[in-house]
């Protein structure tokens, strides 16, 4: 536990002066952290990503679109509604996001003994910052398309009036993309 506690003093030193921090870390180091962390990390490619404070902004939309799924699914018990402290397990591999909104239908299934960690949302949701907005739009995208209880990804920049969702068809492998850009634009929730 020493050294897990070492590794989490580690990255929130270098937090302090880095928005985003990747640290050389086992699949149990990060197992060990995931349940008992004050910050948000993810877990890719034998590394542990974590991201600094998010801005005001940020929150605001986080906490407002999770209010919206909220009184959306507010009829139906079916559905659960979580906001970033959940982890996202990706499938056949060790890669493990967390979305700052994501939802499951039906009971959620844990990774293992975990109590903190999904393998089945249907709707993933990231607020996009300068620091997180490449690797969002390209390495969790494409990571989050594999999951195959996913049926709908939304991307929402915290900086300009634009919203990307990209919603699975027919074919389990083809998405539709759908944008909004201007204020009166709407992106419909699958």
């Amino acid at each position: 536990m020493v050294a897990t506690k070492n590794l989490m003093d580690s990255i929130r030193q270098r937090l302090k002066t880095e928005a985003l921090v990747r640290v050389p870390a086992s699949l149990d180091e990060y197992f060990a952290l995931a349940t008992e962390r004050d910050l948000t990390i993810e877990y890719e490619n034998d590394e542990i990503i974590a991201m600094s404070l998010a801005t005001p902004t940020h929150e605001q939309l986080v906490g407002n679109f999770g209010h919206i799924l909220n009184n959306l699914f507010l009829d139906n018990d079916d559905v659960l509604v979580y906001g970033s402290n959940i982890g996202i397990a990706l499938p056949d591999s060790k890669k493990y996001y967390n979305a700052d909104v994501s939802a499951v239908r039906g009971f959620p299934k844990m990774v293992g003994r975990t109590t903190t960690i999904i393998t089945n949302p249907f709707l993933v949701v990231e607020v996009l910052s300068s620091s997180t907005m490449e690797r969002d739009l390209s390495e969790k995208l494409i990571t989050y398309k594999r999951i195959e209880s996913l049926q709908q990804a939304i991307f929402i920049s915290q900086e300009n009036p634009w919203v990307s969702s990209y919603t699975r068809t027919n074919d389990p492998k083809t998405w539709l993309q759908t944008d909004g850009i201007l204020l009166e634009d709407s992106i419909k929730i699958e």
